[in-house]
């Protein structure tokens, strides 16, 4: 089964249609250096779940491109037009963004054109597997974990609260009566739950340095839910987290966690 971009036609509305030919008769011709292609999707192996395509062309200046999606069957899509911009090094790239929804397993290879340039992609596989149903809701959600001082400061504030009538709570000591014979009550601060297995997880292909590392975090906390369990998945639980990110055309982005329970 391919994805439903390359089976059913794109409509774009009249002002839309004439807004692209107006800019694309305005722009200036660009000479394409090269043409990548590549896939990413939410993670995990159930389905529906939603597949992120993307194609970069690399010009020598501002224009439209307008980019040709081919899969190995012989299909392929319309006109699909993207603007070139200025990158953060000064390089000139027209990026495209295609999202759809994959029901059952996928296993073919697509390539990128460019109409009027002989640069192509190479052939990129897409093979995802559907090993069950997803849920109606997907993500881990978890409460944000409270610092230390905070669970103290929590204790604090409870002390000298009166109990509710009917409680069992025992009789006051007499006034300058030390409690346990004038030693000092032990400190008893929770222990934290955390795993000793740092996880580490890595997205590649972002076109933005934000949304790469958010969705290395999503990657992260399918990880730790594979591998450890759902109690642990949050990644706003976790300790000792780290972020990089790397640019070379697009962004490569590393995160990683000491995964704690919720």
């Amino acid at each position: 089964m391919f994805p439903t971009f390359l089976s059913r036609p794109i409509i774009v509305s009249g002002l839309a249609a004439a807004s692209l030919a107006a800019l694309s008769a305005s722009a200036s011709a660009a000479d394409i250096t090269s043409v990548q292609l590549g896939f990413t999707d939410s993670g995990g192996n159930l389905c529906p779940r939603i597949v992120t395509m993307k194609a970069w062309a690399h010009t020598d200046g501002p224009g439209v491109v307008n980019f040709v999606i081919r899969n190995s069957s012989g299909n392929k899509t319309g006109l699909m037009p993207a603007n070139a911009v200025k990158g953060p090094t000064g390089n000139w790239i027209a990026t495209l963004t295609h999202k759809f929804k994959i029901t059952t397993d996928v296993d073919t290879k697509y390539i990128a054109e460019v109409k009027g340039s002989p640069k192509i992609s190479n052939w990129v596989p897409l093979k995802e597997a559907c090993l069950g149903k997803a849920p109606k809701t997907v993500g881990v959600k978890g409460k944000p974990g409270k610092h230390i001082s905070e669970l103290d400061k929590d204790k604090d504030q409870d002390k000298g609260k009166p109990l509710p009538q009917g409680s069992n709570d025992p009789k006051p000591l007499p006034p300058g009566k030390p409690v346990g014979g004038g030693k000092p009550i032990p400190d008893t601060k929770p222990l934290a739950q955390c795993s000793s297995k740092k996880i580490t997880a890595t997205r590649s292909l972002a076109v933005t340095k934000t949304g790469g590392i958010g969705t290395a975090w999503v990657a992260w906390e399918h990880g730790v839910a594979k591998t450890i369990g759902y109690k642990y998945a949050s990644s706003h639980n976790a300790t000792s987290r780290k972020e990089t990110c790397t640019w070379k055309g697009t962004f490569t982005c590393t995160v990683s966690a000491y995964p704690c329970r919720a």
